[in-house]
């Protein structure tokens, strides 16, 4: 029996550690860098160094589902068009928890796409709520502008065709990653969105003549409290 209960305490503690680990893994999954891209006043402002990836929504739908619930209206709400990922991607958009390791390399590694307008902005919603408070300064996160855009040309080196999974090991912090390449992105108003080609110009274009999958990153607001 003394044989038996070290054996089921052992391996209580290998789950424990194993759960500890994938908690740890998703957390830094969802990491991004920012750019720097401007300053006024007391305000700081950047731009996510790459599109907002695969794993990166798809965590942002597993905290999502634990706090409202799989049946609930506002889980529904923020699910991609599934169908048409399929079509893009050749593979099921789900949870990196329930994906092989290799699929977890392939999500870090693509652009989120086929969301809309709403959904992407109700990521940069929930980034900002779980950001660590700070007692000097707030963090505002928010689909960019088309000015943010154009001074993100100026402040960084804009790379083209970069793999995103390569982003958390690079060591350059002023660099754009994917901004003349992968897909185009959504702009502030809704309305348009900002494509680069490889000669560094930007193009805007109406969201709704645009019938490939529309991706995108966040601005962040640090602003000093007074």
């Amino acid at each position: 029996k003394q044989f038996i209960w070290i054996g089921i305490l052992s391996l209580s503690f290998m789950a424990c550690a194993t759960a500890q680990q994938h908690s740890s893994t998703n957390i830094s999954r969802d990491s991004q860098r920012w750019c720097r891209i401007g300053k006024s006043n007391d305000t700081v402002s950047y731009l996510c160094n790459q599109e907002i990836r695969v794993s990166d929504y798809s965590f942002f739908l597993y905290m999502m589902e634990k706090e409202y619930g799989k049946n609930s209206e506002k889980y529904r709400s923020l699910l991609p068009d599934t169908a048409s990922f399929l079509s893009r991607y050749h593979f099921r958009f789900t949870y990196m928890e329930k994906c092989p390791d290799y699929m977890n390399r392939l999500q870090e590694s693509l652009p989120m796409t086929y969301i809309t307008y709403e959904q992407a902005n109700a990521y940069c919603q929930w980034k900002e709520s779980v950001s660590k408070k700070h007692h000097k300064y707030t963090l505002h996160y928010s689909i960019p502008s088309k000015t943010d855009y154009e001074s993100a040309l100026k402040h960084a080196k804009i790379t083209q065709f970069p793999p995103l999974s390569t982003l958390n090991q690079s060591k350059c912090k002023r660099t754009i990653h994917g901004l003349t390449d992968n897909v185009p992105e959504y702009l502030l108003n809704g309305d348009s969105t900002v494509c680069c080609n490889k000669k560094g110009e930007l193009s805007f274009e109406p969201t709704a003549s645009n019938e490939t999958g529309i991706g995108f990153r966040f601005k962040v607001e640090k602003i000093r409290i007074k």
